[in-house]
């Protein structure tokens, strides 16, 4: 089985999170907003975390 490092979506989810965060604009609803960007910061971090597990593979 294929070991994937945490850290790489760890890291891709923050920074997906910081970036997105940094589009809100005040507003009334802040709630529903934040609810999609963690989501989406979620899905986005497993995408990215997966493809640089495969594409930067650990030295043994």
């Amino acid at each position: 089985m294929l070991k994937f490092r945490k850290k790489d979506y760890v890291i891709s989810f923050f920074i997906v999170l910081i970036l997105m965060g940094s589009q809100i604009f005040p507003s009334e609803n802040n709630i529903p907003v934040l609810i999609k960007i963690l989501l989406s910061s979620v899905i986005a971090s497993l995408v990215i975390g997966t493809m640089t597990n495969f594409l930067f593979k650990k030295r043994k």
